[in-house]
């Protein structure tokens, strides 16, 4: 094992003192420490960059984690990584950077690492329940055209109430039947849309998160 120094051995053991859930505190102390961290023996190096980067995750620093997670997934393959406090450190990664582009709206990243993981084991609810999840909301923000229609169906169901009771009840009352008739569609269209919109986005989840199995 490389030596390391008097101060070297001080910041890893005071790192390693931080509360286990102080991610905030873990962060900052990492980042103010990272040149004496980075003369570190690879082991204490690598144990400390793992729980930074996972701190990272836990604070909603996404965009940050994604940028470490990569060069972190080809450190624990190269060198034969396979637990991290007793759990398994490649699909720990995995999944956050699945979930990390999931909370980013980047759907299409994040489905192909999810697929990766339910290929992996398809016996694990938590990867099957975000990825359905993921599949489910990308097909949702692919329907910006069934969504607007819906919005401007429930405008005009607005107005054609707001004429039923200014005009057509107190001067037009031969007309309230037809406006009845015309509101109950409206309606009907509405919600018959966003109903299908929902029903067609899970099905194609449930479809999508079959194929993996195939």
């Amino acid at each position: 094992m490389k030596a390391y120094n008097y101060t070297t051995e001080l910041t890893y053991e005071e790192y390693m003192c931080i509360s286990h859930d102080a991610y905030h505190e873990k962060i900052r102390y990492y980042e103010s420490r990272l040149g004496e961290i980075l003369k570190m023996p690879f082991e204490l190096r690598t144990e400390i960059g793992l729980d930074y980067t996972f701190a990272l995750y836990k604070v909603g620093a996404y965009g940050q984690f994604l940028h470490k997670v990569d060069s972190l997934i080809r450190l624990v393959i190269r060198e034969n990584i396979y637990e991290f406090r007793g759990k398994d450190v490649y699909r720990e990664l995995l999944f956050r950077k699945a979930m990390s582009h999931y909370r980013r709206q980047e759907f299409s990243r994040a489905k192909k690492v999810f697929a990766a993981l339910v290929k992996m084991d398809f016996s694990t609810d938590c990867y099957k329940n975000e990825y359905y999840k993921c599949l489910r909301d990308e097909k949702r923000s692919k329907s910006q055209k069934t969504r607007a229609l819906s919005i401007l169906i429930f405008l005009a169901l607005g107005v054609t109430i707001a004429i039923d009771l200014l005009l057509i009840r107190s001067f037009y009352t031969q007309h309230i039947n037809t406006l009845n008739a015309l509101k109950t569609f409206l309606l009907t269209a509405g919600v018959g849309l966003i109903l299908w919109n929902e029903i067609s986005s899970r099905a194609y989840a449930r479809n999508m998160l079959n194929k993996p199995k195939q």
